[in-house]
């Protein structure tokens, strides 16, 4: 099946072929019949241009409405006919490829795997505390950055912006524990809701893989498209090291008796 953008792009190379010796030629014209979805009084071409003699839609043939579009009136329905061969008549009839449309559908699909050729940055991590070593059995608070990322890019010579925005966090903490997927990127302490717990001394290497959604547009256009499918982006933080600290009685304080009996 057809969409807007690949109609248009046979409508533009059909203007180019020479018409001496086209099999096949398409025109632009109104969509008038609702039962039918044809034209109710088909151009003949008798006077040689392609429907050169296609009258208007009538108010009292049950015109189909074409649609309110955002970026300007709405493109006409793409029309097709057929001749046996060169120099042949061109039947009376036109044959519907592709209705109304907007000008901002005439655009190419931005696909996931376009939004994966894109320079997407690592998602930034920031820990609390801000570097090891880490308590065993106590809270290692996660913040990942959650700013979107822009681009401007060419698709098949259209001007394109994207706007990426992180969805989904997995944090793998490098303990054998199960990776786990968040929504949210992470609150400072004391509204922490992205922590793990090391419960074994160790040291370990953090993980993140963000999964990042998209919209596009034509650039200049008023209208967004959500990019169907995601892409991903893995952060490798610094190793860090999980201890143990056991509370016991000192004679002194160990700030400032670092040697004192107990400390150290």
């Amino acid at each position: 099946m057809l969409n807007a953008f690949q109609a248009a792009q046979i409508s533009n190379v059909a203007a180019r072929a020479d018409p001496a010796v086209a099999l096949v030629r398409y025109m632009r014209a109104p969509q008038c019949n609702v039962v039918t979805g044809g034209l109710p009084e088909p151009g003949t071409a008798a006077s040689g241009g392609a429907g050169a003699d296609l009258p208007a839609c009538g108010p009292t043939n049950g015109t189909i409405q074409p649609p309110v579009c955002v970026d300007g009136p709405a493109v006409l329905p793409l029309w097709r006919q057929q001749r046996s061969g060169a120099g042949a008549a061109w039947p009376s009839t036109w044959q519907l490829v592709f209705g109304y449309s907007c000008p901002e559908d005439q655009v190419p699909t931005f696909t996931a795997e376009d939004l994966r050729r894109l320079p997407l940055v690592s998602t930034a991590v920031t820990t609390q505390p801000p570097s090891g070593p880490v308590l065993v059995n106590v809270d290692s608070i996660m913040l990942a950055d959650a700013a979107s990322q822009s681009f401007t890019t060419d698709l098949l010579g259209f001007v394109v912006d994207v706007v990426a925005t992180p969805a989904v966090y997995t944090w793998d903490y490098g303990d054998g524990s199960r990776p786990v997927s968040t929504t949210s990127p992470g609150r400072p302490y004391p509204e922490q809701d992205v922590v793990h717990v090391y419960t074994q001394p160790g040291t370990y290497t953090i993980g993140l893989v963000t999964t990042w959604t998209a919209r596009y547009r034509v650039a200049g256009s008023g209208v967004w498209r959500d990019v169907v499918g995601t892409a991903t982006t893995t952060t490798a933080l610094p190793a860090w090291e999980a201890v143990e600290r056991r509370a016991q009685l000192v004679a002194t304080d160990c700030l400032q008796d670092p040697s004192g009996a107990g400390c150290g």
